[in-house]
């Protein structure tokens, strides 16, 4: 879909590996959500950005995901 809008899709990650206990294919499908949205609304020749970092909490690292595009919401 970003290639048939000419969008261009970038990933970037600071994180190189965390082991993590988690559902894949309920946080596959809400990754797919939120990448799909930000195409769908991104109009041509626009830009989605999907951003990784490890927060360290109080008890627990923990993974965060961002989806950025240049759409208007």
């Amino acid at each position: 879909a970003a290639q048939s809008k000419n969008i261009q899709l970038s990933v970037q990650s600071e994180v190189s590996s965390l082991v993590m206990d988690f559902d894949q294919e309920r946080l596959q499908q809400v990754l797919y959500n939120l990448v799909s949205n930000a195409i769908k609304f991104t109009p041509e020749h626009g830009k989605v950005d999907i951003l990784m970092e490890q927060m360290q909490g109080e008890t627990a690292s923990r993974l965060q995901i961002g989806v950025k595009d240049s759409g208007v919401g």
